[in-house]
């Protein structure tokens, strides 16, 4: 089946052929078009994982098309002189835009800027550069432990939190081979144990990148994990999660998404293990408008368990900021300037989703992504 139709969405809105807004943040407009390149090549890839018939494939890339035809549309504005007079916004109100039509597009996924590939999950958009680096030392003191009911789900086998399993069985759908739901079950209600922590304020994160190099100490923080049992199965989730810290005259607030359906606490029989959970983040930095703007995404924390029952969150010293928050192989290309050589877009099903440069990208997303660098160069 043949899909060359696409290429018109390429060019049916404006192309980027201005210069920078005068008074522009360049740094901020660039960002957002390489948003816009990750979301082409996921847009590919969700299209493609999904047992999808040629007629359902192409309405799928065509819709993913269009939007990023108005996702470009919303950053020309904010990039051409003087366009922001002519259309009656202002610069910052079309980045916002941008991030408000980005994230409508996130629902599909998980966390939801964070999404399985294979048995690891990973970020869709980059939230720490492969080159940053970023040192956790936090503790939480066990403050209580409380009788509590839950009510667990079971989809395809595995336990969920009632909060999370939706967003496991639309995930699930939209991975299955024929676009089939999974199986779901709603277990009868537990009595278990919900773990109340605090953290303890001498905790900090440091991070070392280029806008924003600065120590976050804990003002006040809180955790719970809930224990989820049904029969053999079993899982430690983290039900609640608020953590105020501040650094540098800013305040930043990670919150858990509870929707998130692989935030788990795994710990070995030594006590120690790691805690993924999907976030959001609250700050009025400028400097972390884009990741406030994003949405959720999803961390990943070593952890130990010390005598008291208490939680020790630590990196043991600095770690590649993508180790903490890590990001999918297509965002990674991306990052790194790998994608693909070609402007031709494939006519046919089977080369626009076949990948044959091994860069994680659909080769039609590679070539969307090379005509929007064409014209849309921010180097």
């Amino acid at each position: 089946m043949k899909y060359g139709m696409v290429v018109s969405l390429l060019f049916a809105g404006t192309v980027f052929a201005g210069g920078f807004a005068e008074g522009g943040d360049r740094d901020e407009i660039c960002q957002a078009k390489r948003d816009l390149l990750t979301n082409v090549a996921n847009g590919y890839g969700l299209c493609d994982q999904g047992g999808l018939d040629d007629r359902s494939w192409g309405d799928c890339v065509q819709s993913a098309n269009a939007r990023n035809q108005r996702l470009r549309g919303l950053i020309s504005f904010a990039k051409m002189p003087g366009m922001e007079k002519r259309i009656g916004i202002e610069q910052g109100e079309s980045i916002r835009d941008f991030y408000d039509l980005l994230r409508g597009r996130l629902v599909e996924m998980i966390g939801p800027t964070g999404f399985e590939t294979g048995n690891s999950i990973a970020n869709t958009f980059v939230i720490f550069e492969p080159t940053d680096q970023i040192s956790v030392a936090l503790s939480a003191v066990l403050s209580a432990s409380n009788p509590v009911k839950a009510q667990p789900m079971l989809v395809n086998g595995a336990l969920y939190s009632s909060e999370s399993a939706g967003v496991a069985i639309e995930a699930q759908t939209m991975m299955s081979v024929d676009g089939s739901a999974p199986s779901a079950s709603i277990l009868p209600v537990i009595n278990t144990v919900a773990n109340q922590y605090q953290f303890d304020q001498s905790g900090t994160i440091e991070v070392l990148t280029g806008p924003f190099d600065r120590t976050l100490s804990v003002m006040k923080g809180r955790l719970t994990i809930t224990e989820l049992v049904s029969g053999d199965l079993g899982k430690l989730v983290p039900t609640d999660m608020v953590l105020a810290l501040q650094g540098g005259g800013i305040g930043v607030t990670l919150t858990l998404d509870e929707t998130c359906p692989y935030n788990e606490l795994s710990l070995d029989m030594n006590g120690e293990g790691y805690l993924g959970m999907a976030v959001s983040l609250s700050s009025e930095s400028d400097a972390l408008a884009r990741v406030s703007q994003l949405g959720s995404f999803w961390m990943i924390l070593p952890v130990s368990q010390d005598a008291t029952g208490g939680l020790v969150f630590d990196t043991a010293g600095w770690s590649i900021g993508t180790e903490v928050f890590p990001i999918q192989p297509a965002t990674m290309s991306i990052v790194m300037g790998q994608t693909g050589a070609s402007n031709d877009l494939p006519n046919e099903r089977e080369e626009s989703c076949a990948d044959s440069d091994g860069n994680g990208i659909r080769d039609g997303a590679d070539a969307i992504i090379n005509i929007y660098d064409t014209f849309d160069a921010c180097d």
